[in-house]
Formats: C-alpha cells, structure tokens, sequence
C-alpha cells in the first residue's frame, strides 16, 4: 500500500490510497480516479500502477511527459519523497511500504573452551629389590644410572631410552648441555623429532618465568589457527565484493531493460563508484550514456534536442571505449529517431533552430554507423 498526497491549483490537498491491485489514472476526465484540473493537464495525463515490485508512473501518449523532481519523463518509479508536477497540481508520494531488503544474518560468536597446560612427568627409574644370595650392583653401572639420572633432571629422558637399546655401537660425546646420539643411527629424522619432543616436555616442566612460549605446542597451534582465519576472512572478503559487484551490475543492466531509465542511471553510478576497478566498469559507461539518451526518447516524441545532445556526449566520449561497439547500433537508431523528431517538429512549426539540428543529426549518424563502402566501377 502507498499515500498519494494531492495539492490542486486552489491550494486543496487529497490523500489517495493506492493499491497494487488497481491502477490509478490521472486527468481532467471524471472518469479518472484522481481528477485535476489546470492548463496542461490532459483528460487522462497518465496513470500509477504496481509493476514489477514498485509502483510507477506512465506518461499517456496525448501527455508524453510528467515532470518527476523536475524531469520531464515518459515512465518512471515512484520512492518515498518524489514529487510529480501535472500542470498547476503538485502530487507527492507520502508513504510508501517497500519490500525490506533482505537483511544478512550476523554469525554468532564462537567461544573457546580454555585449554589447560599437562605437566608430564619423566619416567623414574626404580632400583630393582636386592635378592638375597645376589651381588651388589658394580661400580660401574651404579655410574651409568647416575649418568641416566642427571640426563632425566635435564629433561632429555627420550635420548636416554635411545642409549639402552642394547646396541654396541660407537659412541659421541658432546659438550656439555647437548643430548647424546649415536654415530651409526641410520634413522637420523627420527631421532631429531625424539629430541625436539624432548625438548617440548622439558619446556613443559620449566620454572614459572622460564618457559619456551614460541615453542610450546599450544602457541603454534594458536599461530596456526590464526594463519588460517585470516586466509578464510581474506577469501570471504573477496567473495563477498565479487556477488554485491555482480548483484548492482545486473539490477542497473534489469532496470535498463525495463525502461526505468533514471534508476539504471543511479544504479550505474553507484556501481562506477564502488567498484571503479572492475572488468565491467567500461560496459557500465556505456550503458549508462546509452540509458542517459532514452530517457529523452519516447514512442510519442519527447525532447529531441536534448536528446541529440546526450547522443554526441556519448559518442565523443565512449566511442574509444572497446564496448562501445555493442551498444553501436542501437545508438545509431537512435540517432535516427532523434533526426526524424526534429524534422518533424521544423515541419510542423516552422522550426529554423530543429531543422538545424535534424540535419546536424545526419553526419552524427554517419559518425557513429560508419561510412558505407564505396561501389566497385562497372
């Protein structure tokens, strides 16, 4: 539903209801739902009707225009604030319920569960019970669990393990603070992740103050999953961009096709704006001009001198533009429409100015279409 306020010429003002499901007609005539009377005004001026989601007004052919905001239009939709102009009575569209655009839902924010740090502790060696009727363990292996031990302490456990495997094999020392290893270990890969876990469980078992932030696994797990959302946001961003670019375009390429030539102007021009850099950019220039030239154009006549003018703004500006070869042919008619316009108007009223113009319209056309091919000699 939609509020029509009517001013009359005597200062009067009316409120008309409109429905989707009726048209509105506009004139001097009783037989009009809206009847208004002043100089100009025809006895069906033109009518409001619900087409294709919005209401709009249609000029008749005996009116060929209805001033929009000051714009002389053949057809045009209606928004909330637009001000029609019919002869001396003004009509202003006060209400009008458009269909809510649909609003994207917000993603609900994720909450993580906090992660607590496990303090792992190194195997213990457990001296085996003394049996009765046994030795005591020798000097020299009572040296070897020390050794075992002071390795433990320093949080190496796993090189420990490595060293009783029973192999004889020739051994390395290294300086001091260095994990053992052993020369002919043909798995070196290995035996280089035992120890980064090793190291990994000493930074584990680290004083308070001490700890290996960077090397802990919760840390590079955070990197990871940080790495990640941004890449994912990047790529959501990208595809985001790319659908609204695609949506603007093809609603102005929709409105230019349905003869709202005004909206496809500003939905044009949004999409110039925001997306300057986009492969489609130069097709939206033409289109546009090429909108900005049928507005002035109608099936009953229209402003042909304003007309011709917004063809060779376009044709002077676009005609470099490589899509503006698509668009060449309908501009040419055009122009051809424009000459025959102005043609008839210098007949009819003795028009020195149009009769100017009509035949400016003929080396415009010549311009545009090109020239034809010379005939070969007989």
């Amino acid at each position: 539903m939609a509020t029509l306020e009517v001013h009359d010429g005597q200062g009067r003002v009316e409120f008309v209801e409109l429905a989707r499901d009726h048209p509105v007609l506009f004139g001097t005539s009783a037989a009009c739902d809206i009847v208004l009377a002043g100089e100009g005004i025809r006895p069906v001026h033109g009518r409001i009707r619900w087409k294709k989601g919005r209401f709009k007004v249609e000029a008749s052919p005996d009116a060929q225009y209805v001033l929009i905001n000051g714009h002389k239009m053949a057809s045009s939709s209606l928004h909330q604030g637009d001000e029609m102009t019919v002869g001396p009575c003004r009509l202003f569209m006060l209400r009008l319920d458009e269909p809510a655009e649909a609003v994207p839902l917000g993603r609900p924010a994720r909450h993580r569960d906090e992660e607590r740090t496990r303090v792992l502790e190194s195997p213990q060696l457990h001296t085996p019970p003394r049996v009765e009727g046994r030795e005591p363990p020798r000097p020299a292996a009572r040296e070897k669990a020390r050794a075992r031990e002071s390795l433990l302490e320093r949080g190496e456990w796993l090189d420990a393990l490595e060293l009783e495997q029973g192999s004889e094999g020739p051994v390395e020392r290294l300086p001091a603070g260095s994990s053992t290893r052993r020369l002919d270990n043909p798995d070196s890969t290995l035996s280089g992740l035992r120890r980064w876990l090793g190291r990994l469980a000493a930074g584990a078992r680290a004083v308070p103050g001490q700890e290996r932030v960077f090397s802990s696994p919760l840390v590079l797990a955070l990197i990871l999953s940080l790495a990640l959302l941004c890449l994912l946001g990047l790529g959501l961003r990208a595809i985001i961009s790319t659908t609204m670019a695609n949506q603007g375009f093809n609603r102005a390429v929709e409105l230019l096709q349905d003869g709202d030539y005004r909206t496809a102007i500003r939905d044009f021009d949004s999409f110039l704006g925001s997306y300057p850099e986009d492969r489609r950019a130069g097709k939206a220039r033409v289109l546009r001009a090429l909108a900005n030239v049928r507005q002035y154009v109608s099936a009953s006549g229209g402003t042909w001198s304003t007309a011709l003018d917004a063809a060779r703004e376009m044709f002077e500006d676009l005609a470099s533009e490589p899509e503006f070869r698509d668009e060449r042919v309908d501009l040419a008619e055009l122009v051809i429409r424009i000459g025959e316009g102005l043609a008839d108007r210098a007949r009819h009223a003795a028009d020195e100015k149009a009769l100017r113009e009509a035949e400016s319209a003929v080396p415009l056309h010549a311009a545009i279409a090109g020239e034809p091919a010379p005939e070969k000699a007989q």
